[in-house]
């Protein structure tokens, strides 16, 4: 829609590109952190409803890197 509506003017037809890819990231990294939002409000209900796969407040996730097997 804003290509088609500014891609014939001077001022703004060279900025299509810059003002697209701006367009494109905004709902994309809204997205992403309303996953992530819902993500953790989905693990918070798990955890206080008692399910046993999920992490209680404080707790570290198990291996990766820095964990010690002492």
């Amino acid at each position: 829609m804003y290509q088609e509506h500014f891609g014939s003017s001077r001022v703004y037809g060279r900025l299509n590109a810059v003002a697209t890819l701006l367009l494109w990231l905004y709902p994309t990294g809204a997205a992403i952190f309303s996953g992530g939002e819902a993500n953790s409000e989905i693990e918070k209900a798990a955890a206080e409803a008692g399910h046993p796969d999920v992490r209680g407040a404080g707790e570290q996730r198990s291996g990766g890197e820095g964990t010690s097997n002492q």
